[in-house]
């Protein structure tokens, strides 16, 4: 009888990345005895399907996870595992259901967290993001029923957890001790201990270190030359709801004025809308999915930010209007600011070479297997596939 490991993420560009990589390493020379479900409750693309996950797959894509919809398809398919990515409210549905299946949970940590991520105002964001809002009163609902605790207080605390940010997880009263976090998290690296251990009250015994996946970004970059040029990158803060796509399309227009003249790649998020940047695209403006290899890079706090700063390469972070850079980002940057003339003094005395490579990073080349391998080996380990 098959074995059926169950994914979760967001939409489907998100299960082509880690899902799609490690159910490929994890199917290998197991022909018919493990098949895999992916779950996705958001596109990214109108009618967008994954592109990359194993032949044969089960994908499904069910914009509310509820709880009755859940039930029929675990007795359709029998579940032996559920792994997910990241601690979003519908991960935290998914994880206390499987849970309540005794099956093993795994939680793969997806990029650099920050304690609170600012949101535009509650508001602008029922009207600007109705849809989500939706889903998150819906989640909240199916939670609230799983757990055997009132709605009302349940959505009022993950609000002020996930919306407002003024409460870590493990202070829910009305969701503690309700089983709702993985058995099991694959973090970075031990510098993440306290992160799980402070705000979602995870024991050590349940963090297993893998290497961040970004990192494998860096094989590629520095295969290349290094180029006289900006990485702008992208990050999805108007598709999240964080910020307001006029103000951030105000940004953007500043920067193609103040940078004009000058090479810059816009290293695309996996969940960019594209046609936010269509209208920077000349020959010096350039849309990629790489991570280019240049001298300088510029953004806001994407993880790729950190990288750039191990490449010991100039690190610009910009303060975009009303959202500032979370303080753990700072120590990335070499200059925080949000006005053009710094960043022009900046660039005109910039490193141009004798860029050394940090410790960490030439640990990661060093390891013996790629981060996606060490989390498959343990999960196939755990199943006795």
């Amino acid at each position: 009888m098959a074995k059926y490991i169950y994914f979760y993420d967001r939409n489907e560009v998100l299960l082509d990345r880690y899902p799609a990589g490690i159910s490929r390493i994890l199917g290998r020379n197991l022909g018919d005895n493990i098949q895999f479900v992916f779950l996705y409750s958001e596109r990214l693309i109108k009618g967008g399907t994954p592109q990359k996950l194993p032949e044969n797959s089960i994908v499904i894509y069910q914009p509310f996870l509820k709880l009755d919809y859940l039930d029929k398809l675990t007795k359709q398919y029998p579940p032996a595992a559920f792994i997910n990515i990241a601690l979003r409210i519908p991960d935290v549905l998914l994880i206390g259901y499987f849970n309540r299946l005794y099956v093993p949970t795994y939680m793969v940590q997806h990029g650099l967290f920050v304690k609170y991520l600012t949101r535009i105002p509650f508001i602008k964001h029922i009207s600007s993001k109705f849809v989500k809002f939706q889903k998150y009163f819906i989640y909240s609902l199916s939670i609230s029923k799983m757990i055997g605790k009132p709605f009302f207080k349940t959505l009022k605390e993950l609000y002020a957890c996930y919306i407002k940010g003024s409460k870590k997880f493990r202070e829910l009263e009305t969701i503690k001790d309700s089983d709702l976090l993985s058995s099991k998290v694959f973090s970075f690296d031990t510098s993440w201990d306290s992160y799980y251990i402070d705000n979602y009250s995870y024991r050590k015994s349940q963090l297993i270190y893998f290497g961040n996946p970004d990192y494998t970004l860096i094989k590629e970059c520095l295969a290349n030359p290094v180029q006289d040029a900006i990485c702008y990158i992208c990050q999805s803060l108007v598709e999240d709801g964080r910020y307001l796509k006029k103000d951030f399309l105000a940004f953007l227009n500043g920067m193609k004025k103040n940078l004009k003249g000058k090479k810059v790649y816009l290293k695309l998020h996996p969940r960019s809308d594209v046609e936010l940047y269509r209208g920077l695209e000349d020959d010096n403006f350039v849309l990629t999915n790489a991570f280019e290899n240049c001298d300088t890079y510029l953004g806001h706090y994407s993880s790729l930010l950190e990288i750039s700063n191990q490449l010991d390469r100039n690190v610009i972070l910009w303060n975009l209007q009303g959202h500032e850079i979370p303080i753990s980002y700072e120590k990335y940057g070499d200059l925080t600011t949000n006005n053009w003339g710094e960043v022009d003094n900046f660039l005109k005395n910039k490193k141009t070479s004798d860029f050394k490579i940090k410790e960490k990073v030439q640990e990661f080349l060093d390891m013996p297997l790629e981060p996606l391998d060490m989390i498959a080996e343990r999960v196939r380990n755990d199943l006795n596939l």
